[in-house]
């Protein structure tokens, strides 16, 4: 997934809005590419910072995801504890969460720009082979 942007006035554009399918119990990475409006060139994203969030209404709770970021990129990632408690308890069942991602920006002699450049559904599929192997 990639958003293309490079300009600071762009940054309230709408939020693309993404799909990721996750197993309950498995770990799972979603990458997030920033790109120049060349659509290949990687935004500078050295200062900033990042907040992955999801929301789980069948257990009311709210959770921050781990996020690893490098130049240009992100890579947030739910681990298998975590994914684990998602959604409703029986294990055959599927569930749709919600989550977002914030950038924070630092602007020099303000407040930092807060940006969600993603937000979107994780689309949670239970494990149909009990213990997780054939």
């Amino acid at each position: 997934m990639s958003c293309g942007c490079n300009d600071i006035q762009q940054y309230g554009i709408k939020p693309i809005n993404t799909q990721w399918i996750v197993t309950k119990g498995s770990t799972s990475t979603l990458e997030i590419s920033f790109l120049e409006l060349d659509e290949t060139t990687l935004f500078d994203t050295d200062s900033w910072s990042y907040i992955a969030s999801i929301y789980d209404k069948y257990n009311d709770s709210l959770e921050e995801l781990e996020v690893t970021a490098t130049a240009g990129k992100i890579v947030i990632t739910a681990t298998s504890d975590v994914t684990g408690n998602w959604g409703p308890i029986t294990s055959f069942s599927t569930a749709e969460l919600k989550f977002e991602v914030k950038a924070v920006i630092p602007q020099v002699g303000a407040d930092d720009f807060v940006w969600i450049p993603v937000s979107g559904t994780v689309c949670l599929i239970s494990d149909i082979i009990s213990g997780g192997s054939l």
